[in-house]
């Protein structure tokens, strides 16, 4: 039964998608232990209630609790958004594309798939829609699993436009490497994108 399931688990692991998503989380490691100390610095010691700082000469330690929260926001706040980042890169490996550009690709589909408006509740005023802001919701760790679709979807996507020659544009030789390979990757990027988006719009 255990050879089975370490053959199970063998396939499973040599799986492209679980692959990408595992190279990156162990990139992402180092960021996921930062925000971790943020937030146990920021419950266990700069707290007034529970933590250190209810210590009455140690009660200064409040004041350094805003630098743990800053912390934490740029790290475990925005663990999904990171994550795609790198998802795309490593899927580009896979895909053999160069460049971190498929990475950007697959942060920018993420990002038009996310509610931009959410709902606020004032005193007073009760629930106020909020336009043109993201909720941590979906930049935190509990939008990983859409992220994690979304990024895979993206890079596919974009990988098999980009081998339609009739979606390249083609430029003159004079033109630099690097402006040309922008061009060529117009089409299928601007294709990508509408499509991800239509799609997050239409559920």
């Amino acid at each position: 039964f255990v050879n089975v399931l370490n053959q199970v688990a063998y396939k499973i692991n040599s799986y492209k998608y679980i692959i990408a998503i595992k190279n990156s989380f162990t990139l992402l490691l180092p960021i996921i232990i930062t925000g971790a100390f943020a937030t146990l610095f920021s419950n266990m010691v700069f707290d007034s209630t529970n933590g250190l700082a209810q210590i009455s000469w140690l009660s200064w330690l409040e004041t350094l609790k805003p630098l743990s929260q800053m912390v934490n926001y740029a790290t475990m706040d925005m663990m999904a958004l990171l994550a795609v980042f790198l998802i795309g890169n490593e899927m580009a490996k896979l895909n053999n594309l160069n460049g971190h550009f498929p990475g950007l690709l697959a942060a920018v589909s993420y990002i038009a798939v996310i509610p931009t408006t959410i709902e606020v509740l004032v005193e007073g005023a009760g629930n106020v829609s909020v336009a043109d802001v993201v909720s941590s919701s979906y930049t935190g760790s509990s939008g990983l699993f859409l992220g994690m679709i979304v990024a895979i979807g993206s890079i596919e996507l974009f990988t098999w436009l980009g081998k339609r020659e009739v979606l390249n544009i083609k430029m003159p030789d004079s033109v630099p490497t690097n402006v040309a390979r922008s061009f060529s990757a117009l089409l299928p990027t601007l294709i990508t994108i509408i499509a991800i988006a239509a799609i997050g719009f239409a559920i």
